[in-house]
């Protein structure tokens, strides 16, 4: 996952273009119009944003929603949340080895609850950047507090999506992943913010 202002967003020569720095990124409010237009192709993520929920979240600190705008449009939004993962879930994975043998019963994340982009913008790279920023607070916030992973219970339809951008499913014979899959559609993924650290540090 690359890191920084330096990144790029998609664009055909007959779309208007969206670069990084056109991106704004607000706390949730609720701004009715743009709202009601948002289509992100799928009605869960959509009605999150048009019903008391999303505020019921905010209100209750349960999540923070941010929109993400396009020179005004509304784009897209992300809503995270503090979570974690139980250790067995990683395994002796990579870098993670280390810290599956501590004495810790499951490992800090972020969770992504819900990550999605309007019809019209996606295919840019506006997802990707959503992404990106998130890992920028995960590792912002890791200098106060405990934090490794950032975690993402995506649909399958979604899961090529977050690999791309490093993510790692957690075994499907699990037992708790076999009944996600299941029952919910959904699989476990996370992302090791020690890897994007050290990436950083060797630019």
């Amino acid at each position: 996952m690359r890191i920084g202002r330096t990144s790029t967003l998609k664009s055909s020569s007959s779309e208007v273009g969206c670069g990084y720095s056109d991106l704004s990124f607000t706390p949730f409010k609720a701004d009715a119009a743009a709202i009601a237009l948002f289509d992100c192709g799928n009605d869960e993520l959509n009605e999150f944003l048009r019903t008391d929920e999303v505020m019921e979240f905010e209100r209750e600190h349960l999540g923070k929603t941010t929109l993400v705008y396009c020179r005004g449009e509304l784009a897209g939004y992300y809503t995270i949340y503090a979570d974690s993962l139980e250790r067995t879930y990683v395994g002796s994975h990579g870098s993670l080895s280390k810290a599956s043998t501590m004495h810790v019963k499951s490992i800090p994340a972020i969770m992504v609850g819900r990550l999605a982009v309007d019809r019209k913008w996606q295919g840019r790279g506006i997802g990707k950047a959503i992404l990106e920023r998130i890992a920028m607070y995960a590792i912002d916030d890791s200098h106060h507090l405990g934090i490794r992973l950032i975690l993402v219970q995506a649909r399958l339809d979604a899961i090529q999506f977050y690999e791309k951008s490093g993510f790692v499913a957690v075994p499907a014979d699990l037992r708790g992943e076999a009944k996600r899959i299941k029952m919910k559609g959904t699989r476990t993924l996370f992302l090791d913010i020690d890897k994007i650290r050290e990436a950083l540090e060797r630019e």
